[in-house]
């Protein structure tokens, strides 16, 4: 959880306790597991509340019917909160004190409190048998036990057995790698609501070859900055689906875009995206529909394309100049390698790798 500038602090010191008090501990009895938090983390950094969706790893202790958990306070992560199990519920008494926190030269004391129009306990509904444990009610790191001066507050809490997934994260390529201009175009199709939309679609595109890595970006409309990475095997290049494309915000809500494939009539399962390449032309032509998607593993299309094709917009003199030489291979007349080519004699085919994925032979007369 991020840790944020605390810019209600200041006005809150005069009313904060300095006393020592007793933070929870849970025994050396207790069972550790690992929960995913989800829900949402309200905050004030500038005077503007902002929030996140939660998706990290907390620790959730049990030792009979007591129950622990550690994470739900941003400012001091590794504080623990005690609760007492009473079959399928859980509740944690309000006012309990999770630490001081440092900001600056200044600590200010932080109390784990719940909130539902006025402070309150906290009660979880625990489903044992599928390891969920939630609530409705807000929960507040606060400056007070009993009245409202929240640093932070998170709603729709809920933890879920086992460890979050890693974060999505975007693909980059390789500093200084050289890209192409190339033309994408697809048919694509939107689900209206009242059917499905078509049109034919083309938009500028670049591409970019790091050995066989291939890196597009320009497969998104929405966040036309954004890249996906591929490898390049012979005269295929295969992209591994669920790439992230990013974040992206339109009148309808907040969306994460994902790229995938997928096959015709084909819901309940994606395919990474696969494409025939031209050695000759370098175009790319997709084998699969590539789908804008909402998920990374659920079939939920954004945006639908079929016929998709990246063509390469020019082969200039300026283009084969920018290209690196990025490997060679020396062969004789009937193919058998030579390791050492400075003092081979005879002709000599040597195979070179561009860096624009350009690979071509010339021979060597020595």
């Amino acid at each position: 959880m991020k840790k944020f500038t605390l810019t209600l602090f200041a006005v809150m010191a005069a009313v904060m306790a300095w006393a020592q008090q007793a933070t929870v501990t849970p025994p050396i009895t207790a069972t550790i597991e690992d929960y995913t938090l989800t829900g949402k983390n309200y905050y004030n950094p500038e005077d503007e509340t902002v929030y996140e969706d939660l998706n990290e790893t907390v620790k959730v202790a049990f030792d009979g019917n007591d129950v622990y958990i550690q994470g739900l306070c941003g400012y001091l992560p590794t504080a623990w909160v005690k609760g007492t199990r009473d079959g399928s519920q859980i509740t944690f008494k309000t006012g309990q004190f999770y630490g001081e926190f440092t900001y600056g030269s200044d600590s200010y004391s932080v109390y784990f409190c719940g909130y539902d129009g006025t402070i309150c306990d906290v009660v979880f509904d625990y489903n044992e048998e599928y390891g969920i444990i939630k609530t409705q009610t807000w929960i507040i790191s606060n400056s007070s036990t009993t009245k409202l001066s929240a640093y932070h507050y998170l709603t729709e809490v809920m933890l879920l057995r086992g460890a979050a997934e890693p974060a999505d994260e975007t693909v980059t390529p390789p500093a200084g790698i050289t890209t192409v201009p190339y033309l994408f175009t697809a048919l694509r199709s939107i689900y209206t609501g009242e059917g499905f939309q078509y049109d034919n679609i083309s938009r500028n595109a670049n591409v970019a070859f790091d050995n066989n890595d291939v890196y597009v970006q320009g497969m998104c409309e929405q966040l036309p900055e954004a890249w996906v990475k591929g490898t390049l095997n012979g005269e295929e290049a295969v992209f591994a689906t669920g790439q992230f494309f990013g974040n992206y915000t339109d009148a309808d809500g907040d969306w994460k875009l994902y790229f995938v494939g997928a096959l015709a009539g084909v819901t309940d399962q994606l395919y990474d995206v696969e494409f025939d390449y031209d050695r000759q032309t370098h175009n790319f032509t997709a084998t699969k529909y590539v789908l804008l998607n909402s998920t990374k593993d659920t079939y939920a299309p954004f945006e639908q394309y079929s016929n998709v094709k990246l063509e390469r917009i020019t082969n200039s003199v300026e283009d084969i100049e920018a290209a690196k030489e990025m490997s060679a291979t020396y062969t004789d007349l009937s193919g058998r390698t030579i390791s050492n080519p400075q003092t081979a004699t005879g002709i000599v085919i040597k195979t070179v790798r561009m860096s624009d994925g350009t690979v071509f032979s010339k021979k060597i007369a020595r």
